[in-house]
């Protein structure tokens, strides 16, 4: 279950607009979310109460490139990091401005060397759900109120 992210994650992500089907979910139990696994795959159980669909690390940025306009990619092939004596993993995100195409691209982060390559996705992760959450507060900052004519 390392491929999987954080069921935080998975309520941050519910919050910006994911709803795509998962195979994997957890549903509340008292306080607390208990994992379980779907039978068949492209079950949608995002709109039942007290169910939270978990989705995989690469779903999750396979529909951050596509919903967002957020890329992350491996910022440099595997590596020996010499200090931990174990292959590490570096990422880049990249925000993509659509109208001036690849030579648009915004750097929103990196995610630093680690050993796990899913703990460096979900590092990854988080940083493109802040972008976007840091985006639609500015929108929501500069959009008109509706102003009373009478």
């Amino acid at each position: 279950m390392d491929d999987l992210v954080t069921i935080r994650q998975a309520q941050k992500l519910i919050e910006i607009g994911f709803n795509e089907p998962t195979v994997r979910y957890a549903y509340k139990f008292i306080k607390t979310y208990k994992l379980q696994q779907t039978k068949s795959y492209g079950i949608n159980i995002q709109n039942i109460p007290n169910v939270l669909g978990i989705p995989t690390v690469d779903e999750v940025i396979d529909w951050l490139r596509r919903k967002h306009n957020i890329i992350i990619a491996n910022k440099s092939i595997p590596f020996v990091d010499p200090l931990k004596n174990k292959i590490s993993f570096n990422f880049v995100i990249k925000w993509c401005n659509l109208r001036d195409g690849w030579n648009g691209r915004v750097i929103i982060g990196h995610t630093g060397s680690h050993t796990n390559i899913y703990a460096a996705k979900r590092i990854a992760i988080w940083k493109a759900i802040r972008y976007i959450e840091k985006t639609e507060r500015e929108r929501s900052k500069h959009r008109k109120l509706p102003t009373n004519t009478n």
